[in-house]
């Protein structure tokens, strides 16, 4: 199982690259411009190498801007949040909170930044509540999470998916008005080692 990725300071910048090689190069050009703490640095599938960090704005700005210069044509995504929502940053060091509602929005990106965006948006700007983030193994550098709620919650929690990405950013998204009974364990079955989410019992 992944240890927790845990997330200090007000800010957090994700970053990924097409070669492994260029994220190595990046990863210490980040170190080298400001003081943050790097959540995650690591290969994803497939072949892509991903940086997450926190820290100050102000630090994680300048170390983004350090990577981004350097990245060039490998860089496939990134994001910052400067204030990042309680419960993605709960998520992330499998410290989530969560039961299943009366209906469920699942949604599927191309890259594991424009999950992290698309969540941060939709907790600010909707009632629907996180139930669980993936990425990373076996996923093929794309981003997994689901999210609960009433069902007009739900459908505003997709509408401010759809706005906050771009086409080319979401795979797709379904909708459940009334999952079964016995879903949320099988959901919560699959890709359990890159599972984020729910915490652990014991």
């Amino acid at each position: 199982m992944n240890a927790p990725l845990v997330v200090r300071g007000e800010a957090l910048a994700s970053l990924e690259l097409a070669t492994i090689a260029r994220g190595i190069v990046v990863l210490d050009a980040m170190a080298k411009r400001a003081e943050t703490t790097f959540v995650a640095s690591r290969t994803v599938s497939p072949g892509r190498y991903w940086v997450l960090i926190s820290g100050g704005v102000a630090e994680v700005e300048e170390a983004l801007d350090a990577a981004l210069e350097i990245a060039q044509e490998d860089r496939v995504a990134h994001v910052i949040l400067r204030d990042p929502a309680r419960a993605l940053v709960d998520a992330l060091a499998s410290q989530l909170d969560a039961a299943m509602g009366e209906s469920l929005l699942i949604v599927e990106t191309t890259a594991i930044s424009w999950t992290l965006v698309a969540i941060d948006r939709v907790l600010k700007e909707t009632d629907a509540s996180l139930l669980e983030l993936r990425f990373g193994a076996g996923l093929s550098g794309k981003g997994v999470f689901t999210l609960t709620g009433a069902l007009h919650m739900v459908e505003a929690a997709r509408d401010v998916v759809i706005e906050v990405l771009s086409p080319q950013a979401i795979i797709r998204t379904e909708l459940i008005a009334q999952p079964h009974p016995d879903l949320p364990s099988r959901l919560l079955e699959a890709e359990g080692a890159a599972l984020r989410g729910p915490k652990k019992s014991g």
